[in-house]
């Protein structure tokens, strides 16, 4: 992620349950979540802060297009990448255990 100028934090040596409950508390607002079987599938598990809403798993490709996607419109990391076209959000920073520069 750090290849496309995003911001990532890498955090472990606590259960996922004790991650995503600090990521919480920190108001991340996206959150990913490598474990055995994302590394296996080659997927990301992504949750959002707002609406404390889990996306779910995604290729890490289509998670690093959706960040940059909505960067670049300064809007939020949506489950349906189209309505970022059609809505029109406020700007804000988007973080994936941290934030995006």
């Amino acid at each position: 992620m750090r290849r496309f100028g995003i911001r990532a934090e890498i955090n472990g040596g606590a259960s996922i349950s004790k991650l995503v409950r600090t990521a919480t508390k920190a108001k991340t607002p996206v959150t990913c979540i490598i474990g055995k079987q994302e590394v296996l599938d080659g997927t990301l598990s992504v949750r959002l802060y707002q609406g404390n809403k889990e996306i779910g798993a995604l290729p890490q490709s289509e998670v690093i297009a959706r960040v940059l996607q909505a960067v670049a419109i300064k809007g939020d990391f949506k489950s349906d990448p189209a309505s970022q076209a059609r809505e029109a959000a406020p700007a804000r920073a988007l973080h994936l255990e941290a934030s995006v520069e």
